[in-house]
This record gives C-alpha cells, sequence and structure tokens, in this order.
C-alpha cells in the first residue's frame, strides 16, 4: 500500500526525499477511521476545502489527526466510519503519514526548501 510511486513533477520528488529522510516505510501501518469530514468555504479566495478528523490506534492507545482534502464541495472524499492506512511515527505516535493527503508540516517543508534553493542561488549568482 506505502510503495511510492516514481515522482512525477518537482513536488513529488520533494515528498519522495522526504518520505525516505524521514524513515516513513519503516513505521508501523495501522487503520484509520474517519470521524467527520466537513466543508470549510475560503471566504476569500473562493472554493474551499474538507476538514478531515480521524482516530487511529498507535502507541498502545488512540490517537486523534486531522488533514485538509482539496476538491469539489459536491464529492465528499470521505464519510464518517469510513477506513484508510496510515504509518505512525513509533518515537511519537500522534506524528501519521497518509499517503493519500497532503500534511501541513510536508506542504511546509516543501515550501521552506524551494525558498532556500532559490535564496542561496540568488546568492550565488550575485557574488
Amino acid at each position: 500500500m506505502f510503495d511510492q510511486l516514481s515522482p512525477k513533477s518537482p513536488i513529488d520528488y520533494f515528498e519522495d526525499a522526504l518520505y525516505r529522510w524521514r524513515g516513513i516505510a519503516r513505521w508501523p501501518e495501522t487503520e484509520g477511521t474517519v470521524y467527520s469530514c466537513e466543508w470549510v468555504q475560503d471566504q476569500e479566495n473562493g472554493g474551499g476545502w474538507y476538514d478531515v478528523v480521524f482516530t487511529y490506534w498507535g502507541g498502545r492507545e488512540i490517537q486523534r489527526g486531522s488533514f485538509r482534502n482539496f476538491g469539489p464541495e459536491s464529492e465528499s472524499p470521505y464519510f464518517r466510519g469510513d477506513t484508510f492506512s496510515l504509518r505512525y511515527n513509533p518515537r511519537r505516535p500522534s506524528s501519521f503519514y497518509n499517503a493519500n493527503e497532503r500534511s501541513t508540516a510536508t506542504t511546509i517543508f516543501i515550501v521552506v526548501f524551494i525558498c532556500v534553493v532559490v535564496i542561496s542561488t540568488f546568492v550565488t549568482l550575485l557574488r
């Protein structure tokens, strides 16, 4: 289930590098159960996203997680009680990885990495 597909875009390359760097393939796999999936309207930019809240068993206790799913309002990606596979960090069970959704942490990492590359390239060119 968690075999990484070959990257197709620059963002996919960054996600694949993050997946390998964090050692996610060695994290235990478990099942997440959706508690809620609610549409949130983006008042400023139009459109919106689904806030998905779920629970999973990790570190000998029930953990709670959430993520955003960006898609059309007409097609709810999950319903209460739906299940999906995820991996959790055995050292910090509240930290999880869902192969089907990009986490906020992953997005932040990608943005920071791109900024560092752009700035260092710019500084190199100025010398």
